[in-house]
């Protein structure tokens, strides 16, 4: 669903909830994209900011044991680390 950079908040408002699109991909004049909206973002800017749970990161382990044979491991975890844990030697280029 696309909406025009110049929409009004409200006029947005209204429609995405009777159209009951959560989010929408604004464009510019052109037609180009200027970024998405959701239905969070217009109720922050309608009442002010939202304390839900989305907004809030959850801490967890970089790398975590969650068995003998399984292993969660955050994609931000330093390779070196991971081998380490694990305790192979992983390749490096």
């Amino acid at each position: 669903w696309f909406v025009p950079e110049t929409v009004r908040t409200d006029v947005l408002f209204r429609n995405m909830k009777k159209t009951r699109k959560h989010f929408a991909v604004v464009v510019d004049d052109y037609g180009g994209m200027s970024g998405i909206i959701t239905m969070s973002d217009l109720l922050e800017q309608i009442v002010g900011d939202i304390d839900d749970n989305t907004s809030v990161p959850i801490e967890s382990p970089l790398i975590e044991r969650l068995d003998s044979k399984t292993w969660r491991i955050q994609g931000t975890a330093q390779l070196d680390e991971v081998s380490k844990q694990l305790g192979v030697l992983l390749p490096v280029e």
